[in-house]
Formats: structure tokens, C-alpha cells, sequence
């Protein structure tokens, strides 16, 4: 196994790493970039934790602003959508029923 040296130079932040944007209308959708030699298509994730473009890793970063930019309208809602579903509190009181895969428990 081979030592690293002290003197190689310390990584500060990896492309993938970097966080982008794109205004929509008057929000601002941050986003995060990660790219795969295993991927032929692009991925957008959107969850509570964010926004995440999984691209294949010869797609420019002008071409994933452009995917990201035509397809705002929906991450926006996305994101709508998940900001409200981590605010769901769900209250169980003794006896009651909860569905699970098909079928109530």
C-alpha cells in the first residue's frame, strides 16, 4: 500500500462537490452535481435535503444548467412537495390502524 506525502496539495473541493443555481422566477434552485462513467442518462433527484443531477461524466456543465433550467416548473413543485411532506406529523393513538404495502394493520 502505498503513503501518501505531506507535500501534495491539500484538495479543496471536487466539481461534483460545487453547489449551482438557477433562478426561477423569483426563488433560486440550488442544486448539486454528481457525475458517473456509469451513466448514459440524467438523473434529477429532488428531496428534502435538496436537489442532486446525476449525469453522465462527459456531459458539460452548461448542457445540466440547461436541463436543469427546463425542467424548473417541476423541481420547483417538487420541492413544494417535499418541504410539506417533512413538515407531516403523524399522531398514533392506542388501537389504531396503519396501512402498510396494501393492507391495513
Amino acid at each position: 500500500m502505498k503513503q501518501l506525502s505531506a507535500d501534495l496539495p491539500e484538495i479543496k473541493e471536487h466539481q461534483e462537490d460545487k453547489m449551482n443555481s438557477v433562478t426561477f422566477g423569483n426563488s433560486t434552485i440550488r442544486y448539486r452535481v454528481k457525475k458517473s462513467s456509469r451513466r448514459k442518462t440524467t438523473q434529477i433527484l429532488v428531496d428534502s435535503s435538496g436537489v442532486q443531477v446525476i449525469s453522465p461524466s462527459k456531459m458539460s456543465e452548461n448542457r445540466i444548467k440547461e436541463l436543469v433550467r427546463k425542467n424548473s416548473k417541476w423541481i420547483y413543485k417538487k420541492q413544494l412537495w417535499a418541504k410539506e411532506e417533512s413538515n407531516t406529523k403523524l399522531l398514533f393513538k392506542n388501537g389504531s390502524r396503519v396501512p402498510y404495502m396494501g393492507r391495513m394493520y
